[in-house]
């Protein structure tokens, strides 16, 4: 017995040494140049890969799925637990990994599930042909399908090497009639059919379309986070419903919504401007966030909008 051991506990050693570097591959992240910035930021930027896009909050050997899922969470403002828009990139994007995207799950069938009450998923596999003519396909689907902002496309191709990539689209642009995308594994792709697309030997597979239904804090209708629905959540605060303005998912309709929405808008279109609710002297136009005793007085009288609670923890966009 103890030859035996002095022989196999060796080769374990030996054994798990070697291949060390590959276990738990998909649970090693590492942070990126964008890793301390809000998600709603940067999502459009994450790549999978350090080299040579290094604008990315965490390298995963798990493939560009999640890359494309944890994109459209961010734009879609889908709620996850301990995490939210403002959340630094690296934080959002491992959180959203470790609590949806269980390798044992079929991953685009576990989002639809999970956020159901937001979305609901149809698949397009129907392709034929040359890389060209999928693309041309790819690009009639979707326009025929939806090309506005309740639509989110994502797209499954194969490689030149033969490997296996998702996309998530960006636009569906009926008038160039092109497919721009968020690339998770390039962050010089374009649209789908350009230069770097068609160097990469792109081939589409399957098309997964997720149809939304709604966005918290999305009140305006146009499936999108914007500084207008800071405003009406704003003006129309005593009538909106803790179901369609809750935009930081917390459960609770008050003033850290209106903030987070006015916050998220800013970072998301990169126009730092500041958002004032100042409710008569301010154009509606150039909302900003006052650091005046009046601003926050003025939620005194609504019992759920008591800015006071939130004084301390409002960061005013420079």
């Amino acid at each position: 017995m103890r030859t035996f051991q002095a022989f196999v506990f060796p080769f374990l050693f030996l054994v798990l040494l070697r291949f060390a570097p590959f276990l738990g591959q998909a649970e090693s992240f590492e942070r990126g140049n964008t890793a301390d910035l809000p998600a709603a930021e940067a999502y459009a930027s994450w790549t999978q890969f350090a080299v040579p896009d290094t604008q990315t909050p965490a390298i995963d050997q798990d493939g560009c799925l999640n890359y494309a899922l944890a994109k459209m969470a961010v734009r879609y403002n889908l709620p996850l637990d301990g995490v939210d828009g403002l959340t630094d990139s690296y934080t959002y994007y491992t959180t959203f990994v470790h609590q949806l995207l269980s390798p044992e799950l079929v991953k685009t069938d576990h989002i639809a599930e999970v956020y159901s009450e937001f979305l609901s998923l149809t698949e397009f596999d129907d392709f034929s042909g040359t890389i060209s003519e999928r693309i041309q396909q790819a690009y009639t689907y979707c326009a025929q399908t939806g090309s506005g902002n309740d639509w989110g496309y994502i797209l499954q191709m194969t490689t030149a090497s033969g490997s296996d990539h998702y996309v998530l689209v960006d636009t569906v642009d009926t008038t160039e009639q092109r497919l721009y995308l968020l690339d998770s594994g390039s962050l010089y792709a374009s649209y789908l059919g350009d230069a770097e697309t068609t160097t990469r030997g792109y081939c589409l597979q399957r098309i997964y379309a997720y149809h939304f239904q709604k966005v918290l804090g999305d009140l305006d209708g146009d499936f999108r986070l914007t500084q207008k629905d800071a405003l009406l959540l704003w003006e129309n605060r005593e009538t909106i419903p803790c179901s369609a303005g809750d935009a930081n998912h917390d459960g609770m309709l008050n003033l850290a919504d209106v903030i987070y929405l006015a916050q998220y808008a800013a970072y998301a279109t990169g126009a730092q401007t500041k958002l004032s609710f100042s409710i008569e002297a301010v154009p509606k136009e150039t909302i900003a966030v006052p650091e005046s005793q009046e601003f926050f007085a003025a939620f005194s009288s609504f019992s759920r909008w008591n800015g006071k609670i939130f004084q301390k923890q409002i960061r005013i966009l420079q």
